[in-house]
């Protein structure tokens, strides 16, 4: 009986713990902080917001308009650049909400 109990409370413990994970921990465990990764589109309003489907340097090329993000240290902010016809436009950061939201931290 005590050993059911505390099997019931481990599993009670752990479902709690996967819960109050915080959403940027679902990125990518690959993806490395200060590393430029480039993507096709940026979609800031998805929720929670999931990066697309990343290209590598000779796609990058191939696209008149692509996205650059770098990751900052901690995952929980990103600062994320426009790029059309290789020409960049102001970069914006965004922190990364529990709900997996995004938020600007832009200073406007």
């Amino acid at each position: 009986m005590k050993a059911r109990r505390a099997i019931i409370l481990l599993g009670c413990w752990l479902i709690s713990q996967l819960a109050a994970r915080p959403a940027w921990a679902v990125l990518d465990p690959a993806l490395q902080p200060g590393t430029r990764y480039y993507y096709e589109v940026f979609t800031p309003e998805q929720k929670p917001w999931q990066p697309g489907r990343d290209m590598n340097i000779e796609e990058v090329f191939k696209h008149y308009e692509y996205v650059e993000i770098v990751y900052a240290p901690g995952m929980q902010t990103m600062t994320v650049t426009v790029i059309r016809q290789g020409r960049r436009r102001e970069p914006r950061r965004f922190s990364i909400e529990p709900d997996g939201s995004l938020k600007p931290q832009d200073p406007h």
